[in-house]
């Protein structure tokens, strides 16, 4: 992977990788985590006149990290302002709920101290924000 500019967030210590065959890049990005976005669709969030949906698909990405086994989640032109929309809905106690549920995978045992949450990186944005 090669290091570049994230194309959801616009971070820049993200890295990169082209698929040839599957016209998909391969992004990991400290904000955003790891995903899948069309060619097409590379440069569809940043100069959409939704440019403010832009924070919750990186959290709907962020929210949906899989296992190394399954593939993360992948971005069209199509979907994505779909997917920032639903993520934009979701209510606060829901947030609150996904908020408790982040911190317990942090920890072995109940009351156990969380030592470090970045804001920035650890939480969904929707969560955050």
């Amino acid at each position: 992977m090669a290091p570049t500019r994230c194309a959801i967030c616009n971070r820049t210590d993200a890295n990169s990788e082209y698929g040839i065959v599957t016209e998909q890049t391969s992004f990991e990005c400290k904000r955003c985590g790891k995903f899948l976005i069309d060619a097409a669709a590379t440069s569809s969030p940043q100069n959409s006149p939704d440019v403010k949906l832009i924070p919750y698909l990186s959290s709907y990405i962020r929210r949906n990290q899989r296992d190394e086994s399954e593939p993360p989640p992948r971005i069209t032109g199509e979907n994505w302002k779909d997917l920032a929309l639903a993520e934009k809905e979701v209510a606060v106690p829901q947030k609150l709920e996904m908020l408790l549920h982040f911190l317990a995978q942090r920890t072995d045992v109940p009351g156990e101290v969380v030592q470090a949450v970045y804001a920035s990186y650890d939480l969904p944005e929707s969560i955050s924000t």
